[in-house]
């Protein structure tokens, strides 16, 4: 196996969350170029560390919200792929696609036994005109430069009667939810946060003790989130795009406070707002045309 404990653990978490083996998936990554090694590492180790405290809590809710099948679902931002297995069970066709071209290798790597599962490069998924029942775009809007742009292109992709379903993360630290809930809403996107928001982010990475933390250090220049929402942002947006809110639910699976000095606070936190209507560092929310 591959002397890079990082790349040790994904592959074995791959295995745990798909049940199977992959005798390849070292060999694949062991090919990559230089430039693909690094999205690899510095992108989807990344999300792979979401993905690994988030998977259970998103699926539960997304049963919750979602009840019954539908022809086709498009996992827009998909990274390598770890939600496709259980995304098929709602669709007789899955596409998957994502910036990262690592990441959809990995994701036709770890998903290749599985039937009417597509994954495609981004720029090929923007020549297509497909439309889809449903839309899941996991984590995505955080770490796009105009979350309206892309909204309103989610919107033009849905089938008459079809829905978006959006997690992204919130304002979660008190002092941010507090002043940026009172942010007019013609400034609302995004570049006061930029100068405020962002750096925060990066300065809590900086003195944190965490894997994703460490991730984050060497990755500083990739600008890694870009965004984070209030809920009253998420309505602001929709309703500028032509959609409404169906429903929504905060969650939250990570550090509300950064350091090992809060540890046990947080664990109280995210036992007692794993799920909740009023407060979460996270937030689902079900989108549909208006």
């Amino acid at each position: 196996m591959n002397n890079n404990p990082e790349i040790n653990e994904i592959i074995t978490y791959y295995e745990s969350v798909t049940g199977k083996k992959y005798q390849n998936l070292e060999k694949l990554v062991s090919s990559f170029s230089n430039d693909e090694y690094y999205d690899f590492k510095y992108y989807l180790l990344n999300t792979f560390y979401w993905s690994k405290n988030s998977n259970e809590i998103i699926w539960e809710i997304f049963q919750d919200f979602v009840d019954k099948p539908v022809a086709s679902i498009l996992d827009f931002g998909c990274g390598s792929g770890l939600y496709a297995k259980r995304l098929k069970k709602y669709c007789v066709t899955y596409t998957g696609t994502d910036i990262s071209k690592s990441g959809i290798q990995i994701a036709k790597e770890i998903n290749k036994d599985i039937s009417n599962v597509h994954f495609v490069d981004l720029v090929d998924f923007y020549s297509s005109n497909t439309k889809f029942d449903l839309i899941f775009c996991s984590e995505t809007l955080d770490h796009i430069d105009n979350p309206k742009k892309t909204l309103r292109y989610l919107k033009s992709r849905l089938s008459d009667g079809g829905r978006l379903i959006l997690t992204t993360t919130t304002i979660y630290h008190y002092i941010f939810r507090i002043l940026f809930q009172h942010i007019p809403n013609d400034l609302v996107n995004l570049n006061f946060k930029k100068v405020i928001y962002r750096p925060f982010l990066y300065f809590q990475a900086l003195f944190s003790f965490s894997k994703r933390s460490k991730l984050m250090k060497v990755g500083l220049g990739r600008d890694d989130h870009k965004n984070a929402f209030t809920l009253r942002e998420h309505f602001y947006l929709a309703k500028k795009v032509g959609l409404c809110i169906e429903q929504f639910e905060y969650f939250t699976c990570k550090d509300i406070f950064p350091g090992k000095l809060f540890k046990g606070i947080n664990l109280i936190l995210k036992k007692y707002l794993r799920r909740s209507k009023v407060y979460g560092s996270n937030i689902f929310i079900c989108l549909k045309n208006c």
